[in-house]
């Protein structure tokens, strides 16, 4: 799934690269990535009040509380431990973790080196940090929260064990599906990106209900937390990547008979 995002998002910035001169250059800052490919510009919606941090924190905890509210209806409902759903649900799953992820951003990374689109491969190494911090974080509230999963506690959202060992809440699938949503639709100027890739996160939050292995809830706060944090840390990366503080960009230097690609990090 994260592969098919990534490929459609490759082939509409995949315009002919007329240039014949060498390239020797590290990746340039956000305004001049704008002049390369379409995954250069992102989407400022610095102004839209839905994400300003205290809103959507707001939204988010009234999203989750409502969903803790509904986790035993849901599981009733959604759950099918044996059945076709549940297998469907396994397969869906296993799309929405980094082993989904990672190749299609390692894919998205190659293409544009051996396009010579620096543009696409900034914006690769860019979305996969983000989606790394997101499931980082994700993380640290599982051992946090200790939620057994509807597999080990069935039909008890409500056992809770911080710190030991119990790791349901938040979803981690989810957060990472969110958080590549998210970070994509922040780096692509395709209207069609969102209407692809928040859907198809959203197949995987349902896939792990049906699959028994996360509450309605802990797919909510997967979704929350992957949705802002993804889209908060690659605007983070974008501003950071022109300053003179720290800089964490592909490096190209591809001349006659000579190509390198590493990575350049500043402090």
């Amino acid at each position: 799934m994260a592969h098919a995002l990534m490929l459609l998002v490759m082939l509409s910035s995949a315009a002919p690269n007329t240039s014949s001169a060498p390239v020797s250059a590290v990746v340039p800052a956000p305004a001049a990535l704008a002049a390369r490919a379409p995954l250069a510009a992102p989407r400022d919606s610095s102004r839209s009040r839905f994400f300003s941090p205290p809103v959507f924190a707001t939204l988010s905890a009234a999203a989750i509380a409502s969903a803790f509210s509904l986790d035993r209806r849901a599981w009733n409902a959604w759950s099918d431990s044996a059945g076709p759903v549940h297998r469907a649900g396994d397969a869906v799953s296993r799309f929405g973790d980094l082993r989904g992820v990672g190749p299609a951003l390692l894919g998205a990374f190659a293409f544009g080196w051996v396009t010579h689109r620096p543009a696409v491969t900034a914006a690769s190494v860019r979305i996969g940090l983000s989606v790394f911090a997101a499931g980082a974080a994700s993380e640290a509230v599982k051992l946090a929260s200790g939620r057994s999963r509807p597999d080990r506690a069935p039909g008890d959202p409500d056992d809770f064990s911080p710190f030991h060992g119990a790791d349901s809440f938040p979803s981690g699938h989810t957060t990472v599906m969110f958080a590549f949503a998210s970070a994509l639709t922040t780096e692509s100027t395709s209207r069609w990106v969102p209407w692809v890739a928040y859907p198809a996160a959203a197949v995987v939050g349902a896939a792990r209900i049906a699959d028994d292995r996360h509450w309605l809830s802990d797919v909510v706060a997967g979704a929350a937390l992957g949705g802002f944090g993804g889209r908060e840390c690659d605007r983070w990366l974008r501003r950071r990547s022109g300053s003179k503080g720290f800089r964490l960009l592909p490096i190209f230097d591809v001349g006659r008979g000579h190509r390198e690609v590493g990575a350049s990090i500043q402090f």
